[in-house]
């Protein structure tokens, strides 16, 4: 499940849990610089989805 989505600085989704222990994008090569900022709009977007589903 995607949970706790990041967007990295090379805007790259990732659940926070996924990530945190890259120091690069897994997709770009982007340097992760530690601080990653959440992703409110894709949480929401995945809340929807899942209370759609139910």
């Amino acid at each position: 499940e995607f949970s706790s989505p990041v967007r990295l600085p090379c805007q790259h989704n990732y659940c926070r849990e996924c990530i945190q222990n890259h120091k690069t994008c897994p997709v770009c090569g982007t340097a992760v610089d530690g601080e990653v900022c959440p992703d409110n709009l894709l949480s929401f977007l995945i809340d929807t989805s899942h209370e759609t589903a139910d």
